[in-house]
């Protein structure tokens, strides 16, 4: 109170009885909250004039109350009649404030003034970067965290996880590398799949491949029984197009968890890619679920006549044309028959096919090759001219022209 009598003569203030109690009670509770947040060692109200202190106290009754956008005023206005009492704390309640109101993109400047005034201030460091982060100032939220992390004694790795993020936001994959890098070297605490994401993630950014690859094999090992860390492993390869490993790693995922429709399909996909179509149809059979779109028929129709299962094939694809017939569909069951020699069948489903799209040329080049394996070579080269004028089948059909034109005569 000796303290308080002497500030309060200094400044020439004098307050009621109950307002001074009050006012001594605010910066006490003011030195309580802050002499226990990380990077303040000593009280920082302590050196704070009487008016501050009534300031910030005023605004703490009005954040107690819930009214926010007032305490933010009750600041902003001291600092506007006040300036050259500007200082660490009242810039952080203010700039505290505007967050609390709902108004963050009026706190950034003064959390940024707060830690030049006092640079040790870890917890306005991290309110700053959480601020910045939200705001899309990813470059400020991550040299912020960088702080919080360096003055915080315990290093919380997640402050250090949330600088990485914010710096590969920020298109800065490279130092994301760096402080990931520490992080996954489990020198503070056990790496965690999330860590491994955005690893990977910035990998792939920074076209570091190898260390991708390296950290995808060593997240599988670390969580070899989770769904999600193979899931994870498996993004990575197929982003950079390695397709055995990306279908293999998906081929366990499925082992420990039901893949989806869509999951089904794309391992499909990819035992065609590396020449499996064997495997790849009772992926697209899973993917279908009874029912399917042509395009997943299709796939399944594909990999059948890939691995040479004709009867499967021809089933897939009847029961496919008459739910849903497409250009695509009529074209491979023309090259089913094709296969099996059924020169007659092939004719006519290729036709179907010319019929629903007279774009390509395709479908008029089977067709001439048809009729002339079924002794037509009239219509086989009618076909084939009509087939010369599109750009996809105009060599071909001329080089077959130039062998049949003499038949015809």
């Amino acid at each position: 109170m000796e303290r308080f009598t002497r500030v309060a003569a200094r400044e020439k203030v004098r307050p009621a009885p109950a307002e001074a109690v009050r006012a001594v009670a605010a910066a006490a509770a003011i030195a309580i909250v802050l002499v226990s947040a990380p990077g303040l060692a000593q009280d920082p109200a302590a050196s704070l004039p009487l008016k501050a202190r009534l300031a910030l106290f005023k605004a703490q009754e009005k954040r107690d109350k819930g009214e926010h956008a007032e305490a933010a005023g009750i600041l902003y206005d001291f600092l506007s009649k006040n300036s050259r009492e500007d200082n660490c704390l009242v810039r952080y309640y203010l700039a505290l404030s505007y967050v609390e109101a709902g108004e963050p993109e009026k706190s950034l400047d003064h959390f940024q003034k707060c830690v030049v005034f006092d640079s040790t201030f870890a917890q306005a460091w991290m309110k700053l970067g959480e601020t910045a982060f939200n705001l899309g100032s990813y470059r400020i939220a991550s040299d912020a965290f960088e702080r919080g992390y360096a003055l915080d004694e315990r290093k919380t790795p997640d402050l250090l996880y949330y600088a990485a993020t914010a710096r590969y936001l920020a298109e800065d994959a490279a130092g994301a590398l760096a402080l990931l890098e520490e992080l996954l070297s489990g020198a503070r605490a056990a790496p965690r799949i999330e860590w491994f994401r955005t690893y990977l993630a910035a990998c792939n950014e920074a076209g570091e491949m190898e260390r991708g690859r390296a950290a995808a094999v060593r997240l599988v090992e670390l969580f070899a029984g989770s769904a999600e860390a193979w899931r994870l492993a498996h993004q990575f390869f197929a982003s950079v197009r390695d397709y055995r490993e990306a279908a293999a790693t998906l081929a366990v995922v499925g082992f420990l968890s039901p893949l989806s429709r869509d999951e089904e399909r794309t391992l499909g996909d990819l035992f065609v890619a590396i020449g499996i179509p064997a495997l790849a149809s009772a992926r697209y059979e899973a993917a279908l679920g009874g029912e399917g779109r042509a395009e997943d028929l299709e796939r399944l129709a594909s990999a059948y006549l890939a691995s040479y299962d004709f009867e499967a094939a021809l089933e897939t694809l009847e029961r496919a044309i008459e739910r849903e017939p497409t250009v695509r569909l009529w074209s491979l069951l023309g090259d089913l028959h094709l296969m099996e020699r059924h020169y007659d069948r092939a004719y006519e489903a290729y036709r179907r096919s010319a019929a629903m799209d007279s774009t390509r040329g395709r479908p008029e080049l089977m067709m001439g090759y048809c009729a002339y394996e079924l002794g037509r070579a009239g219509d086989a080269v009618e076909h084939l001219e009509r087939a010369s004028g599109y750009a996809d089948s105009e060599k071909t059909a001329l080089e077959l022209l130039a062998r049949l034109r003499p038949l015809k005569r």
